[in-house]
């Protein structure tokens, strides 16, 4: 789906970045320690591609068994150098995190077919540490038809937040640091943003988060718009339309509603609305006479919610994907703000129905 190749250019860039990551890592790779040293000091205040640059030489002198008494084997035997020198690794792993956090800014790639960072067909959103690092990434991705990229800066003040939505709403499971660029490090969202624990949460306090849905959405509408065309496009959609199936049944919605405390007050005891409830569900609609649809808005979370309605004047009401049937509408809009996902009752009717093919 997507195939990344070495970024070359005629301008002597490539040559010059080999250079230097040559360069930097003689000087450092040997040194490094899982211990605060000097030399642990001063790679933490180098520029982060030159970090990710140490980062993935040490991991390929592992591999490549480059230093005496240093492999996968020695390893294996658990030998102090090479265990030591693993820890290191996994220290540099750590410095690039922090660094990540604490950056005055990133970068990252929006997809304008779903108005949201781009989900790659691992599961992955890419991140960049530099500006010119992701216009070089959307250059070669334009010569691919991928003409809906565009760049977005990340301020220091919004990257936890970021972070946190991009994994824990949106389902991205790996954030793909510099694609591209001379070296790269994927880094498990977790690694970045603690799961959050809602064990001690009653379940009706608990933030309604789809990402399995989001991300499965997400991925399907990238590859439907997307206007090149590959062998196994249509295998892959139809994988995708698996996916959103998949995750659909276990998915909760929020549709915002006036009239919430009405609600509160007359659900009767099989937890449905009782008659005569005064309640106000908006209307989105499109097209005009003949062609003119209607359809309700439903949301994955209250981000996706925030973008489109004001919690002052709208209030959330959880449904299950089961309720959506039962929508003031015959099509429901899911993130009108991004992803636009429309879904007829027909369609939301043989989506339960496959639940057993599951």
């Amino acid at each position: 789906l997507i195939k990344i190749d070495r970024l070359y250019d005629v301008k002597g860039v490539y040559k010059e970045r080999t250079q230097h990551a040559h360069d930097i890592s003689n000087r450092y790779v040997p040194r490094i320690s899982p211990d605060e040293t000097e030399t642990m000091k001063e790679i933490r205040n180098l520029p982060i591609q030159d970090i990710i640059t140490i980062h993935s030489n040490a991991c390929y002198a592992v591999e490549k068994g480059i230093f005496v008494g240093i492999s996968k084997d020695t390893l294996k035997k658990k030998d102090t150098h090479a265990v030591r020198f693993i820890k290191a690794i996994d220290a540099l792993k750590k410095i690039i995190i922090e660094r990540l956090k604490s950056a005055e800014r990133l970068w990252t790639v929006i997809d304008r077919i779903t108005h949201s960072p781009f989900i790659d067909d691992g599961n992955r959103v890419w991140v960049f540490t530099e500006r010119e690092y992701a216009d070089e990434c959307i250059g070669y991705f334009i010569k691919q038809f991928r003409t809906t990229f565009e760049v977005t800066e990340i301020p220091h003040g919004d990257l936890f937040k970021f972070f946190g939505v991009s994994a824990y709403m949106r389902g991205v499971q790996v954030f793909q640091v510099d694609i591209m660029a001379y070296s790269a490090i994927s880094i498990k969202s977790e690694e970045i943003i603690p799961v959050p624990d809602f064990s001690k949460t009653p379940e009706i306090n608990r933030p309604v988060m789809n990402p399995d849905f989001f991300r499965s959405v997400a991925k399907f509408q990238e590859e439907r718009f997307y206007s090149a065309d590959y062998d196994g496009k249509k295998e892959m959609l139809k994988k995708l339309e698996a996916d959103i199936v998949k995750a659909f049944h276990g998915a909760s919605f929020l549709v915002p509603v006036k009239g919430m405390d009405q609600i509160a007050k007359r659900i009767d005891a099989k937890g449905s609305v009782r008659k005569g409830t005064q309640i106000s569900i908006p209307c989105l609609s499109k097209g005009n006479g003949k062609n003119e649809t209607n359809a309700t808005p439903v949301f994955t979370d209250w981000d996706e919610f925030c973008k489109v309605y004001s919690q002052e004047e709208w209030g959330g009401w959880i449904w299950k994907a089961s309720d959506l049937m039962g929508a003031p509408e015959d099509m429901i809009v899911v993130n009108s703000g991004t992803l636009g996902f429309e879904m007829s009752k027909g369609m939301i009717r043989k989506m339960l129905g496959r639940k057993k093919a599951i």
